[in-house]
């Protein structure tokens, strides 16, 4: 389970795995956050927490911010699942 938290607006993105939006801002997720999910898109100010398994293998999985000057500026990383 990961708890992203946005100071701007921030598109989070995770490769090669989908999720689930368990909540915003500890409420019941909007209609549009229904099913699963690579992208969650956040609000300045706004929480979410998803829930994620990384089943389809054994290595690195990238996440980002898919606002192109957050990428530019490095807001992304590997996350090594062994």
């Amino acid at each position: 389970m990961w708890h992203f938290t946005a100071d701007v607006h921030h598109p989070v993105h995770l490769h090669q795995t989908g999720f689930r939006v368990l909540s915003r801002d500890g409420r019941v997720p909007l209609p549009h956050d229904a099913g699963p999910k690579d992208t969650v898109s956040l609000r300045p100010g706004e929480a979410a927490e998803v829930i994620t398994r990384f089943g389809g293998h054994r290595g690195r999985y990238l996440f980002h911010c898919h606002n192109a000057e957050h990428e530019d500026m490095g807001m992304m990383a590997n996350l090594e699942i062994v």
